[in-house]
């Protein structure tokens, strides 16, 4: 959903007319674009704004601007921000980033970033973002995006930072590396030269000399003294007055501007001084909202004890924007925020000044200020900011309606962190008397990681929800008490299916489609993938393939790009347990070209995908490939942090280690990976089959005793109740009954195991369990049972291609392989194990021998081969090196030995005979 956006936040200030140019600090700007960054950071009231609006007013590159608030602490925001700055030189410009920042629990800010680094990369336009008043910021998050698109920022673009305090970025090390330019407090003090080109503009006095230099002297070139000096040295009336006021100035530069504060603001009128208290408690000011918030009748001074003074110059106070072009004129402190003059901010400063100057006085104001303000950003669309207000009002019961208004809003663009804070500001009875703000309050909690608290508050959402009335048509929250409780089960549903209760999760996921209605399509889409996980959990597989399919229909229709793609990787998954490899493979290679076509190569869900492609390539036995993409999966994910695609990744990257032998990695990353357990949102079957895998390592050195003790801590036993939660680690218990001699044990277990794959046509885990049945037969030494199971495990294996279960057999399986061999079944697949497998016979040994008076000769038979996968004669020539008539003569040799007429026919036959 689209997140409205403050347009004054986009807009540079305007150089004003009367300011002083600075051709030197212009020029240092200019000379910084050969690097990343341009760091300006000095106090409060040295001008740094004002040189950007110098700089920018005579650059040739298109600049994107982007005045910060505490609000922006949010990294949804600020990233949503962001983009929304760079389009005001593109609307193009980071189109998909918005994208998966609107989608329902947006992706990390990395991967977010990536998609628009890679958009600005391909613009073959220079562009400046220029982020204003960083200082603000207090989020690691953001410095963390900060420091991730300076790290990666294209050539196109330069990053300007303009602050009162440095960043939490890398610093250092980019000033090691010659990737960023300062401009600093010194560079940025007034010269002498500047001093006098200011005061004299401003006064229309021809200062001397010396009192210019007390001036430098005395306020230490800072420009916000100095423009106060200016103000003040217009009401004096002969230069022994100004050489007077310029020697009283002393102290440090917050006590000179308290002191030159009084002196100007105390001789304005009091109704500019009442104005200015009153407008104190606003970020940003419009003559409409300013006309809500100012009471007329109420003149209230900065100083009651000191007369204040008229002005003809000073407006009257019956309207507010005749009161805000005046100041603004005046140079007291206000900045436009737009071309129109119809917004307006406080120097932060002076803001804060006016803010501590209202509580000292009039502290009874504050609150109904508040409430004024709030009223109308509410009245007037501006629901975020009449939270602010309302919270700020300690007006707790308003706040709670407002944060309901927009929740759903927030929770859509994944801002999280706002609404945490929103929500942690509330008194918790206002937020468990409503339903929707528990249920909220619980999913944020326990996606952050706060699982416990988090089922506390869903706790809570039950019992206000019981006691929820059906709206009224004037009630402030729209949805029935039915879409209440149909979002209440799709959270539910999420956190069920983490925990791994498939039941439970499948139960809520329908009771939540049946409630919610049908145009709630970002809750519809996010629903439907803990229905098809509890779906996949229970073995319904065609069921969670329709259901991942549907998803995937839903998502892309609501835009919901990050679910989408989701829901493509889980029909992946879900056709690789069918034993489809081949459609499995095709559907994850679609899905990460549509994730590289995107732009979101750097996120999560492309981490996942990568490691599925890895456990596909494991299945094919490409383990070189299988390695390499595991691990790039492994580290995406752990360097977003996203457990449950990390437990994922993890346990795909043990897969193709242990396929690769490579034991001592295949340890280390156990043990990483046991790092997760008991954490929130990580799933417990994914932690059981990592388990197992210690198990396997053990069985493949030998140390029977460690793996049956680890099967008697884990209390399995051969007669357990078979779930699909602990299928792994029974099918490792059947490895330990062979291992153990305990055969009949081992083969019930199996037997089970095998009906139950059966039941849900689970191709992939029945070809496993066939091949375990056929190691039980060997050691029976019932060979006539072991080569018929095996002879079925190969019919399901040999269509597909699928070779990981046979070849994690390893050599014992050897014998068997030629055996079904020998009957002329599976020969190209078994050659490919063999082959796998490193045996030193090859599968020709034991094919049998051809039924005909006149055998086909080796030749022959490669030409028959080369038919049969559909070559042309000259490819056939090519392919074996020979002339395109002796590949002829070979073919009417090869129909003339089989009594057949054509290539159709000499396929038939050769497969009737078992040499295709």
């Amino acid at each position: 959903m689209s997140a409205p956006i403050i347009q004054t936040k986009l807009f540079c200030p305007p150089i004003r007319s009367r300011s002083v140019p600075r051709p030197r600090l212009v020029e240092r700007l200019n000379a910084g674009l050969e690097r990343k960054l341009t760091l300006i950071s000095a106090p409060a009231g040295f001008g740094k704004t004002t040189l950007l609006s110098e700089w920018i007013a005579n650059c040739d590159r298109p600049v994107a601007w982007l005045s910060l608030d505490e609000n922006d602490s949010d990294v949804i925001r600020f990233l949503t921000y962001l983009i929304a700055a760079l389009q005001t030189i593109d609307a193009a410009l980071g189109a998909n980033a918005l994208g998966l920042i609107h989608s329902p629990q947006a992706p990390s800010s990395e991967s977010i970033l990536v998609t628009l680094i890679n958009q600005i990369a391909s613009n073959p336009t220079d562009i400046i973002l220029v982020l204003d008043d960083y200082h603000v910021i207090d989020s690691p998050s953001v410095d963390d995006a900060i420091s991730f698109l300076l790290s990666h920022i294209p050539h196109q673009m330069h990053l300007v930072i303009s602050t009162r305090t440095d960043p939490s970025l890398p610093l250092s090390a980019l000033r090691a590396q010659r990737h960023m330019a300062e401009i600093r407090l010194p560079d940025l003090r007034f010269t002498q030269d500047e001093i006098a080109t200011l005061l004299n503009q401003a006064t229309g006095m021809n200062l001397p000399a010396e009192n210019i230099a007390a001036l430098e002297t005395r306020t230490e070139g800072w420009i916000a003294g100095l423009q106060l000096a200016a103000i003040s040295i217009q009401r004096l009336e002969d230069s022994n007055d100004v050489s007077d006021f310029v020697q009283r100035l002393t102290g440090s530069d917050r006590y000179i501007l308290d002191y030159l504060t009084d002196q100007v603001l105390q001789h304005q009128p009091v109704h500019i001084q009442s104005f200015l208290l009153q407008t104190s408690v606003l970020d940003r000011l419009s003559a409409e909202l300013c006309d809500a918030l100012v009471d007329r009748e109420l003149e209230v001074s900065l100083w009651p004890d000191v007369p204040a003074s008229s002005s003809r110059l000073a407006p009257p106070f019956d309207q507010s924007q005749p009161i805000l072009e005046y100041l603004d004129s005046s140079n007291l402190f206000t900045i436009p925020l737009d071309n129109e003059r119809i917004w307006y901010r406080y120097h932060h400063l002076f803001g804060d000044l006016l803010r501590q100057r209202l509580r000292q006085i009039r502290p009874d104001l504050i609150r109904s200020l508040h409430l004024r303000a709030s009223e109308w950003y509410g009245q007037n669309g501006h629901t975020e900011e009449a939270v602010e207000h309302s919270l700020a009002a300690a007006e707790f019961e308003q706040a709670a309606r407002l944060i309901e208004e927009v929740v759903e809003v927030l929770w859509e663009r994944g801002q999280r962190t706002r609404l945490l804070r929103w929500l942690n500001a509330l008194p918790a009875e206002h937020v468990s008397s409503s339903p929707l703000l528990c249920l909220h309050n619980a999913f944020v909690l326990f996606v952050s990681g706060q699982g416990e608290t988090g089922a506390q508050w869903l706790r809570a959402a039950e019992q206000a929800l019981a006691a929820w009335p059906e709206p009224s048509v004037d009630h402030h929250v729209s949805f029935s008490k039915t879409e209440l409780q149909g979002r209440m089960a799709a959270i539910k549903a999420f956190i069920t299916s983490i925990r791994g209760d498939a039941p439970g999760a499948n139960k809520l996921s329908r009771q939540a489609l049946e409630l919610l209605p049908e145009k709630a399509l970002a809750w519809r889409g996010f629903v439907g993938i803990p229905l098809g996980y509890a779906l996949i959990a229970s073995g319904d597989l065609e069921a969670a393939g329709r259901a991942f399919s549907d998803t995937v229909t839903i998502n892309e229709s609501a835009g919901n790009i990050y679910y989408g793609l989701l829901a493509r990787a889980f029909v992946a998954i879900v056709w690789l347990s069918q034993g489809k490899l081949h459609q499995a493979n095709e559907r994850c290679l679609k899905a990460m070209e549509l994730v590289n076509r995107l732009g979101m190569s750097e996120t999560a869900v492309a981490g996942w995908l990568y490691s599925l492609r890895g456990e596909i390539l494991v299945e094919q036995h490409d383990l070189d490939n299988a390695l390499r993409y595991t691990a790039k999966g492994t580290e995406l994910c752990r360097r977003l942090n996203h457990l449950p695609m990390l437990a994922w990744c993890y346990l795909r990257q043990i897969k193709a280690l242990f396929a690769a032998r490579d034991i001592a990695q295949t340890k280390e990353v156990i043990r990483q990976a046991q790092g997760l357990t008991q954490q929130p949102g990580v799933p417990p079957w994914i932690m059981n089959i990592v388990e197992s895998y210690k198990a396997r390592i053990w069985l493949l050195e030998g140390d029977l005793k460690a793996a049956s003790q680890w099967a008697h801590e884990r209390k399995l036993h051969p007669d357990d109740t078979l779930t699909w939660a602990r299928e792994s680690e029974h099918l490792v218990l059947a490895r330990i009954l062979i291992a153990q001699n305990r055969l009949d044990e081992a083969h019930a277990l199996l037997t089970r195991l095998l009906e139950s794959q059966e039941e849900g046509n689970r191709i992939l885990r029945m070809i496993e369990v066939l091949v375990l049945l056929t190691l039980t037969f060997q050691v029976l030494g019932d060979m006539a049972q072991a080569t018929g199971v095996l002879e079925r495990a190969l019919a399901l294996a040999e269509p597909e291609g699928h070779m990981g279960a046979l070849v994690d057999a390893g050599e014992q399986l050897v014998p068997l392989l030629l055996q079904v061999a020998s009957r002329g079944k599976a020969t190209d697949h078994i050659a490919r194990l063999l082959n796998a497998l490193e045996a030193d016979q090859p599968v020709e040994a034991a094919l049998p021998a051809q039924q005909l008076v006149d055998p086909l000769s080796e030749r022959e038979l490669e030409v028959l081969r080369l038919i049969a996968t559909g070559l042309s004669n000259p490819e056939i020539a090519q392919e074996l090196v020979i002339a395109v008539g002796t590949v002829k003569a070979h073919t009417s040799a090869i129909y003339r030995k089989l009594d057949v007429r054509g290539r159709a026919q000499a396929i038939v036959r050769g497969q009737e005979l078992g040499i295709l």
